[in-house]
């Protein structure tokens, strides 16, 4: 029996210790090094030869890893280094080193770095991929809250071939701005901060797509924007006219998610004078600061937990369809323009989703300009809404032109609904330009009592007679449970038929339970 115990320690202490076993230190490689290879690490001399031998080492041993050790700058002296010739998801692990000139053509090629510079002068292309998923311009000597360097430089060199970006907490900041973007991600939008310190107007910090493009020129890459605020200054105080924060451009699905757009400042808001004067004409609305605006043909974009201060929070200025946009905060300023302003150029954009909102300050809500089009907002929906504080100094023909919802001239709206909204400001309630055709749902909308003025309307509308038989219908307005206050009229123009109102003299006038309102 102890002869039997002895011989199966012997075979286990056998088998430990074998050629065979896992647990033999022999086995267990070392990882590759550069200095292993004659690399001096200098940053003058041609470590290039040194770097090829050892990748054909990491290559062909069992972790495929290469270290570049730290206090080492490893000179590639501008070769074109392609991983292909190798062996594919070799590892590049950053103990501190820095790589400088040359070309990395990866071929499922990792890198292993913290946030620390690992790169000098080096472009990327081909397969490369972060084990922590997401590249960060540190790698470049970007880093927060160092206004000698630029993010853009960073962003330029890592977007070839890494979809997702992560920004450290703090501040980065960049004069060049104007830069497409595929993903990027930073901390919070209360602790990471993109600045763009210009004297330039009439420019921007990001976009997602092609500004201004087509649907030819529709970018399908991984689009968003997450967890960050964008920030617009001037250094020198100089006035900043028609900047924005983020432009949405020829791009399918776009997201933007915890997004804080700042251009509140001196430098940045509209004047009472400059109000004044796009009140009085609007093509001088280009002066404005935007928040976000839609400028390309985009599709589906998704947007929540915004926040933007500025003339105008969002502008749609072309064609755009399918947008989600959920949770949104805009404050205009004592001399903003608009929480949400649609162009005549982009008043045919359609399947508009705005839920969950809180609109303050600023001449109107929501603006559309007149237009020539067919349709306006075709298939729309404003749910949950509250728009408030609106500017009541501004005048034209001693009427006030502050209004909660203001829609302009069209020759058709399509299935426009409001659902759930309070208008609270110092203005006017809802107004509807000249329409021949189609239909706008106002369900629940609450006007508030104001003391502090006299408005000019609750709501007004206009109806026009079709005078082109494709248009079977005539231009309706369905208002249920909804409760306009009696300190101003409804006024529906060129309205012959009204359905369903109450004739109970109990009733407060502007009370809507279930009526329609046609030509």
């Amino acid at each position: 029996m102890k002869a039997s115990i002895l011989s199966l320690v012997l075979v286990f202490l056998t088998t430990l210790f074998s050629g065979k076993s896992k647990l033999n230190p022999e086995k267990i490689e070392k990882k590759v090094t550069l200095l292993d290879f004659g690399a001096k690490g200098d940053g003058k001399t041609d470590d290039s030869a040194a770097f090829l031998s050892a990748l054909q080492s990491a290559g062909n041993s069992e972790n495929k890893s290469l270290v570049i050790p730290g206090n080492y700058i490893f000179n590639l002296n501008n070769k074109l280094i392609d991983f292909d010739k190798f062996a594919s998801r070799i590892v590049l692990e950053f103990d501190g080193g820095i790589l400088k000139n040359g070309t990395l053509k990866g071929q499922q090629t990792r890198i292993k770095a913290d946030r620390v510079k690992i790169f000098e002068n080096i472009n990327l292309s081909g397969s490369i991929i972060s084990v922590t998923d997401f590249a960060y311009p540190e790698w470049y000597g970007v880093f927060p809250f160092d206004i000698k360097v630029d993010l853009v430089d960073a962003l330029t060199k890592l977007d070839p071939v890494f979809y997702d970006i992560s920004l450290s907490p703090g501040d980065y900041y960049t004069k060049k701005g104007e830069y497409m973007v595929k993903g990027l991600k930073g901390t919070s939008m209360a602790k990471t901060k993109v600045i763009l310190e210009t004297d330039r107007s009439n420019t921007y910090v990001f976009s997602l797509g092609k500004v201004g493009g087509n649907v030819n020129e529709r970018n399908y890459d991984y689009n968003y924007i997450k967890d960050l605020t964008v920030v617009i200054s001037s250094p020198n105080k100089k006035r900043l006219r028609g900047n924005r924060g983020i432009i949405i451009g020829a791009v399918h699905k776009p997201t933007l998610e915890n997004i804080k757009v700042f251009l509140f400042g001196d430098v940045t808001q509209l004047t009472r004078a400059e109000l004044s004067q796009i009140a009085d004409n609007p093509q001088n609305m280009k002066n404005a600061n935007v928040g976000i605006e839609f400028r390309g043909d985009s599709e589906v974009s998704h947007l929540s937990n915004i926040f933007t201060l500025s003339d105008i929070g969002i502008l749609i200025s072309q064609y755009t369809d399918i947008i989600y946009l959920y949770d949104y905060m805009s404050w205009a300023g004592e001399n903003g323009l608009a929480s949400v302003y649609v162009t005549k150029e982009a008043a045919s954009s359609q399947n508009l989703n705005f839920i969950g909102q809180s609109w303050n300050q600023g001449l109107y809500g929501l603006y559309t300009e007149d237009n020539e089009k067919w349709n306006n907002l075709l298939n729309a929906r404003f749910e949950n809404i509250r728009i408030e504080q609106l500017n009541k100094n501004i005048t034209k023909n001693g009427k006030v032109l502050s209004t909660s919802i203001r829609l302009g001239q069209s020759k058709m709206i399509t299935n426009l609904i409001f659902d759930n909204v309070i208008l609270a400001g110092d203005g006017n309630g809802i107004y509807i330009g000249e329409t021949i055709s189609g239909n706008v749902y106002l369900n629940k909308v609450f006007l508030y009592p104001t003391l502090d003025m006299k408005r000019d309307f609750a709501i007004k509308a206009k109806f026009t007679k079709a005078s082109n038989s494709i248009l079977e219908t005539p231009f309706q307005i369905h208002l249920t449970n909804s409760d306009l206050y009696t300190d101003a009229e409804s006024i529906f123009e060129n309205s012959n038929k009204i359905e369903n109102r109450s004739t109970d003299p109990n009733q407060r006038k502007n009370r809507f339970i279930d009526t329609v309102v046609s030509y």
